[in-house]
């Protein structure tokens, strides 16, 4: 009997229907396992609901209606989500960009994450080879 592929598990949250089918045939062409939102308040009352490890990667707006995705983004930094959090914008600031970036208090003098961000972004090994 031979194992099943794990697929990687994304959930893209973005407004524009263009982009989000875009993003969602390239990377489900890729065979990844792609789930679209339009809206950041059905992803955060999962979030809240502990589902937010159903994603092992979320690829998040940062211009949303409703809420900003940076305060999605700091919804998922407070949970206990292992999801990696990936932000898309076509703001070209620096602003919007060192935002989305971790404290600084979160790297260690040798330019390393300190481990409880590390462990929060990666997540575990038994997270990624799993069915």
């Amino acid at each position: 009997m031979d194992d099943p592929v794990t697929r990687v598990k994304v959930m893209v949250v973005e407004d524009d229907p263009e982009v989000a089918k875009a993003i969602a045939r390239k990377l489900g062409g890729d065979g990844l396992d792609v789930e679209l939102a339009d809206d950041p308040r059905p992803v955060l009352a999962r979030l809240e609901a502990g589902e937010g490890n159903d994603w092992d990667v979320v690829l998040l707006d940062v211009g949303l209606p409703g809420m900003s995705g940076i305060d999605v983004l700091h919804r998922f930094r407070e949970s206990t989500s292992l999801a990696s959090v990936v932000m898309l914008t076509g703001d070209n600031s620096a602003n919007t960009a060192t935002t989305c970036m971790p404290p600084l208090s979160c790297w260690s003098a040798r330019r390393r994450r300190c481990a409880s961000c590390a462990r929060r972004s990666i997540g575990s090994p038994a997270r990624m080879s799993r069915s």
